[in-house]
């Protein structure tokens, strides 16, 4: 569904594509620039500003007045906060805030929202923490939503990964 005085660009090149996927929700003002390509269920929210060539995967929600940089890849599930400024890739299942983004934790609100069962949240955690301490998770077989993890971390990026807060800090409102 597209609300009020949203913006989507067709793409630049011939025989390019600008794709917004099933059952998305484009809030007023969002603007969705030329050759992004936008999974299913994605939610932008009011003002959110999606640069030339970004990707979001499937399930992502990104909040109002979020500005994601040309180039970015956004990952399924993920969740950007209002008014996060986006210049690098931001994981599945994660949460990322703040000017410039970074990681803050998964976005467990949105796994339990669609049924990820418990066991897959650990899995996912422990990937997540071996992220955040510059390792590569291991793979396993049995959790696709770590397979998907690690099948980002493996697919080409030309902005690289967004830095992670500290554990435990938290973005501060003004």
């Amino acid at each position: 569904m597209l609300r009020e005085f949203v913006t989507v660009h067709r793409p630049i090149e011939p025989g390019g594509e600008t794709r917004i996927g099933a059952g998305c929700l484009l809030m007023v003002g969002a603007h969705v620039a030329h050759d992004c390509r936008v999974g299913d269920r994605v939610v932008l929210t009011n003002a959110a500003q999606l640069g030339g060539h970004v990707e979001v995967g499937d399930d992502a929600v990104i909040g109002g007045l979020a500005g994601v940089h040309q180039f970015v890849r956004i990952g399924r599930g993920a969740m950007v906060a209002a008014h996060a400024m986006v210049r690098k890739d931001i994981l599945p299942f994660s949460l990322a805030a703040g000017q410039p983004a970074r990681h803050q934790r998964l976005n467990t609100v949105g796994l339990r929202r669609r049924g990820v069962p418990a066991a897959a949240r650990r899995a996912l955690e422990a990937a997540f923490r071996a992220c955040r301490a510059g390792r590569r998770p291991e793979a396993d077989g049995t959790v696709p939503e770590v397979a998907a993890l690690l099948a980002f971390l493996s697919a080409p990026s030309r902005r690289g990964l967004a830095g992670f807060a500290r554990p435990g800090a938290r973005v501060q409102a003004d």
